[in-house]
Parts: C-alpha cells; structure tokens; sequence
C-alpha cells in the first residue's frame, strides 16, 4: 500500500487512511465573554494523494492557523477544501486559504475550494479570489473554446 508524508509531524500514514482532526474551541470575544467559536476540520487523503479538508464551523482568527496546518500538514498531488458547511470566514481564514494554496503549488500540488455557501461565497467574491481558489479542470479535460461576447444583447463574436 502506499505511504503520504505528513511532514509537519514527521509522520508517514497508508494512503486512503483518514486522519481527523478533533474540533477546536476558541474564544472570539473579549475575555469577560462566553462567546467561543467550535470549528471542525477533517482531512481525508485517498490512495491517489488526494486531500480533501472539510471544514465546519466559523473559521476565524483564532482558529486559522488550524487550517493552515491541516492544509500543509501532508505531501499529496491534490488539495480540495470543502466549505459546504462552514458559515463565515474572516480575512484571517481567507488567508490561511491563500497560504495553503502558496504551499500546495510550491509542492507541485493542485489546489481549490468548493462548495462555498452564503456569506462565504460572497466574501470570496468580493475579494476578488475566487480564480485564485477554483479548482483547475483536470488534465486532458475537454473545455470549449473561449468565445469573445461585445456585450448585453450583441451577438457573439467567432
């Protein structure tokens, strides 16, 4: 069976092993509240060297470097983050995303994000990352060509 380094901890796991991460309690109010933000970040890396990182919760300051290190924490050929289930992000968490997608093309590995919802698919919007995060189509993919449109209501140019 093949092996996928996990070299921040040194650790070598069997492909297609699931590795997850246990939830993280952190406070994001002053010190006299009783706000706390629970995030749940799981990692799955199959047999092909493919991650994928699901995160559930709100990820915010005090929980970015959390995805940060479950982003980098493995030498694989593919990286997949699944937002599906996570509410909101902050600036710090947008780039804890971008930092793991700067490690996964140092690594010669592909990157993105999907499923996206709400509020955090707006905020990617906004900011303008949403080419950055976009999973590329896989190699050899067929893909239409590019065709060039004038504007609202013109017809399409050849």
């Amino acid at each position: 069976m093949d092996a996928v380094d996990a070299p921040a901890s040194g650790q070598r796991i069997a492909a297609g092993h699931t590795a997850r991460a246990t939830p993280v309690l952190a406070a994001t109010a002053s010190p006299g509240d009783a706000a706390v933000t629970s995030v749940r970040i799981t990692t799955d890396v199959d047999r092909c060297g493919v991650a994928i990182i699901a995160v559930a919760g709100e990820l915010v300051m005090d929980t970015a470097d959390d995805l940060t290190a479950a982003l980098t924490a493995y030498r694989v050929t593919r990286v997949v983050v699944d937002l599906d289930r996570m509410p909101f992000l902050d600036m710090a968490a947008l780039t804890a995303l971008l930092r793991g997608r700067d490690a996964a093309l140092r690594a010669d590995a592909s990157f993105g994000v999907i499923r996206a919802q709400g509020l955090v698919r707006q905020v990617l919007h906004l900011t303008g990352m949403c080419p950055a995060l976009t999973p590329a189509p896989a190699a050899g993919a067929r893909r239409a060509a590019p065709r060039a449109v004038d504007g609202p209501g013109q017809r399409e140019r050849g």
